[in-house]
């Protein structure tokens, strides 16, 4: 079962609802591959299979957010679940979900739905504002396990942050 879900995607980062929606699809696919290159297999298998009663309070701090001081400054490091509803998970499927729901594949081609009564809008500076917070809340986090790193020796850091740079053309 996924950490997040669609109450997530609200917002700066909405997304279409309902009863035929595909986020919790794209939820189930994306949330395990992007903590596995955050965390590293064996530490994000833990957070995965977190549960609020029987997980150790070092995985319920990643996933429940906990403080933590670090050059003499105290930061809150908000966890991958909260009631504010901003995780780095969201942040990260909002990005991918609009860059592969831009166009639909059909077997002629790459095509772009054409709407009645609207026109096409450009989506670049919300992806681009959103894998922006998604980068500074993977910041936090590996800065609160940078801090608290004796607790948690299966964290594989990753040489940068999954997902890549992306700027506003997408690029």
């Amino acid at each position: 079962m996924a950490l997040i879900d669609q109450t997530y995607f609200v917002y700066d980062i909405s997304l279409p609802a309902g009863n035929y929606s595909d986020i919790p699809g794209w939820i189930a696919r994306i949330e395990p591959d992007i903590l596995r290159a955050l965390l590293g297999p064996a530490l994000s298998q833990l957070v995965l299979n977190y549960d609020s009663v029987t997980s150790e309070q070092r995985i319920k701090d990643i996933v429940e957010g906990a403080s933590f001081v670090k050059d003499e400054v105290t930061y809150k490091w908000d966890g991958l679940v909260n009631t504010n509803k901003k995780s780095l998970i969201a942040y990260y499927v909002y990005t991918q979900y609009l860059r592969y729901n831009v166009t639909t594949t059909t077997t002629t081609g790459e095509r772009k739905s054409k709407n009645e009564n609207s026109r096409p809008a450009d989506q670049s500076m919300k992806m681009w504002r959103a894998h922006q917070k998604y980068v500074s809340e993977a910041n936090t986090l590996l800065d609160y396990i940078d801090v608290n790193i004796d607790k948690y020796p299966e964290f594989v850091k990753p040489e940068t942050i999954p997902g890549g740079n992306l700027n506003a053309f997408d690029l």
